[in-house]
């Protein structure tokens, strides 16, 4: 598979927003993962609301998926710096994940992500040496693994 980013001579500069992005690439399709998991993923200096920030200025959506990131409390969270349900915006980001399988539910007021939906990162180790040896290949990180069924 042909990567979506230029290619990397010893990995991205710490903190630069593509390293958000490679991370996202590795979340499967019909999943999410909270800004939080992906800021613990990543270290220092990354934050929950800097991996939304970096998110946010992602030119490569929905091919580089950051709809498939939501808060820790299963709640959308937004999308390109919407965050009303009834924004356009975030309606596209509900639409894609539906498509994808993601299952949300009404709780009060608020729209959640089916915790069945939600996925973490195997080990950060692991998640790191993945990016790294795809990108020393000349390939990009597997988008859009094998669709995983939804739960009832």
């Amino acid at each position: 598979m042909q990567s979506f980013y230029p290619p990397r001579r010893g990995g991205p500069e710490k903190g630069a927003p593509e390293e958000v992005w490679r991370a996202v690439s590795q979340i499967p399709r019909g999943c999410v993962t909270s800004y939080g998991q992906i800021s613990s993923l990543l270290g220092a200096p990354w934050t929950p609301r800097l991996v939304g920030q970096a998110l946010k200025k992602n030119p490569f959506a929905p091919e580089v998926p950051c709809h498939r990131v939501v808060r820790a409390d299963r709640t959308l969270g937004g999308y390109f710096g919407a965050t009303a349900f009834e924004d356009e915006k975030v309606q596209t980001k509900v639409r894609l994940l539906e498509e994808e399988g993601v299952l949300l539910e009404r709780k009060g007021e608020a729209w959640l992500v089916r915790a069945g939906c939600f996925w973490s990162f195997p080990s950060a180790a692991s998640a790191q040496a993945a990016g790294r040896a795809s990108a020393q290949a000349g390939e990009g990180v597997s988008l859009y693994p094998a669709k995983r069924k939804a739960e009832g």
